[in-house]
């Protein structure tokens, strides 16, 4: 079984899990297929009259929730909305603003566990409700507004030209670009060259969810891939004629980003590469 059925298989144990906490009927609805399961999910948490307009605008499964964005979900109440212009006041459908948070948080909550590589957890879910899922949306809220404030006002980062001298100078100025630079997942570009393949989603070390995120977000897939070619043509561009141009250039097939940061690393923070240019730089003073 590849990642993306293990994930989606993952994402509907959890929705049955839910379902089967609230109403102690584990076996009737391991039994039922998908829609059924979001069905249920849905009046769960608020969509008791609305299910339908969420299900009839393509969102029928607890994956299909997974694939959305924020922009997805707000699209689909925009649609809603429209409808209801056409519709007399006792067929209108009322979204109930507490639902569609809860929903919010749901997709957010799946997302995140999806592209960490991280099981999704029931318990998670069975406790969003209208109090916590208020006070997420309006912390996430504050946390992007925070990042987006940081970010410009922070000054333009140069990148030095890599020499035999100033690797440390320029692998700071690398990991400050990167770290201004959002990648497919809005998530910085840092994660790409973290120094762990991959972090741990479950340790409680890391309390910000973004920072959580760049440590734990998982190196493969389609948008890691895209974030990985991005980082290794950044590096292409700032290592071109330079002493260290050739150890780029090998990770070219692959448009690996990440190894060729590795192979950065371990070419100018060698012991036996710190030798050499200890060498040279005593050869030029004679």
């Amino acid at each position: 079984m590849n990642h993306e059925t293990q994930s989606h298989s993952n994402t509907l144990v959890v929705c049955r899990l839910y379902i089967a906490s609230h109403f102690d009927l584990l076996t009737t609805y391991n039994r039922m297929d998908d829609q059924q399961v979001f069905n249920a999910l849905l009046t769960r948490i608020g969509f008791i009259q609305s299910s339908a307009a969420i299900t009839t605008n393509g969102v029928m499964t607890c994956t299909d929730l997974l694939l959305l964005s924020k922009k997805d979900l707000k699209n689909i109440y925009s649609v809603i909305r429209e409808d209801n212009r056409n519709c007399q006041q006792n067929n209108m459908v009322k979204v109930p603003i507490s639902a569609r948070a809860k929903l919010e948080v749901i997709r957010l909550e799946l997302n995140r566990r999806e592209i960490c590589n991280a099981l999704p957890d029931a318990d998670k879910i069975n406790a969003i409700d209208d109090a916590s899922a208020a006070s997420f949306i309006k912390e996430q809220a504050e946390l992007d507004d925070a990042e987006k404030t940081t970010r410009d006002q922070l000054p333009d980062v140069g990148i030095v030209k890599l020499s035999h001298t100033n690797w440390w100078s320029f692998k700071q100025s690398v990991l400050d670009v990167l770290a201004r630079t959002r990648g497919v997942h809005g998530i910085e570009l840092s994660y790409v060259v973290r120094d762990e393949d991959v972090g741990d989603y479950f340790d409680n070390y890391e309390t910000i969810m973004h920072n959580k995120l760049v440590a734990c977000i998982s190196h493969e897939g389609m948008q890691y891939s895209t974030d990985n070619k991005h980082v290794f043509t950044f590096l292409c561009d700032k290592t071109n004629d330079t002493p260290v141009e050739s150890t780029v250039v090998k990770s070219q097939r692959t448009s690996d980003g990440r190894a060729a940061w590795i192979a950065l690393i371990s070419l100018n923070e060698s012991e036996c590469y710190k030798r050499q240019l200890k060498s040279k730089k005593a050869m030029s003073m004679n």
